[in-house]
C-alpha cells in the first residue's frame, strides 16, 4: 500500500522531493503555533531533519507520514497526515500510535483533513494492527478539536504540550481512539 485516494485527495508516503512544497506551507506561524514538533521559522535544515527521521528507518509505508495531495494539483503536497507508532521493538510496531496532521493555510476550511483522516484511520487499524491511537490539540485550536471529534476520538483530559514554535508549554487536550470504538463507529 503506497497510495490512498478519496474523492478529492491522494495520500502517499512523503518523499524528499516534497521538501519545497512543504517548506512553502509549514514555514507559517499560523500553522506551527498549533503543532508541538514544528519550529518557527522552519527552514531547509528542519525539513532535512524531518525527512531523515521518517524515511531512514525500517517502518512500513502505513507507519510513515503521508503527503496530502489535491487531485486538482496532484504533483504538490498541501499537507501531511500520519499515524506514528509509539515505538518499535525487534521490528514489531507498538500496539499504540499517535495520530497527527497539518494542512497549508490556503486549504483550511474545506474539510480536506477530515477526508484524509477517514482514508488513513481504517488502514492504520487494519494494516497497522493498532489497538489505540492517541492525539492531542492545543487549546484554541477549535478546527483540530472538531476534526478529532468527527473521527471518533474521545477527550481523556487536559494536558500540557510543549509547542516548539512558541517555545513554551501550552495547555491542550489529550484524546484517544480505541480500535473497539473505531469498529463500533465504522466511520
Amino acid at each position: 500500500m503506497t497510495r490512498l485516494e478519496t474523492e478529492r485527495l491522494i495520500l502517499r508516503p512523503v518523499r524528499r522531493s516534497d521538501a519545497g512544497a512543504m517548506l512553502s506551507l509549514i514555514n507559517n506561524f499560523e500553522i506551527s503555533k498549533w503543532l508541538s514538533r514544528v519550529a518557527f521559522p522552519y527552514g531547509a535544515a528542519e525539513a532535512e531533519e524531518f525527512f531523515e527521521a521518517v524515511l531512514d528507518n525500517d517502518n512500513p509505508d502505513h507507519a510513515r507520514p503521508f503527503a496530502i495531495l489535491s487531485k486538482d494539483e496532484p504533483g504538490r503536497m498541501i499537507g501531511c497526515i500520519a499515524v506514528e507508532p509509539h515505538g518499535v521493538e525487534s521490528g514489531v510496531l507498538s500496539a499504540t500510535a499517535e495520530f497527527g496532521y497539518w494542512i497549508g493555510e490556503p486549504f483550511w476550511g474545506r474539510g480536506l483533513v477530515s477526508e484524509a483522516a477517514f482514508a488513513l484511520l481504517p488502514v492504520s487499524f487494519d494494516l497497522g494492527g493498532y489497538q489505540k491511537l492517541t492525539a492531542g490539540y492545543l487549546d484554541g485550536n477549535n478546527a483540530s478539536a472538531r476534526i478529532l471529534e468527527k473521527c471518533g476520538f474521545v477527550d481523556v483530559g487536559p494536558k500540557t504540550i510543549f509547542c516548539k514554535a512558541r517555545g513554551e508549554d501550552v495547555p491542550g487536550r489529550d484524546l484517544e481512539l480505541s480500535r473497539k470504538r473505531w469498529d463500533e463507529l465504522k466511520l
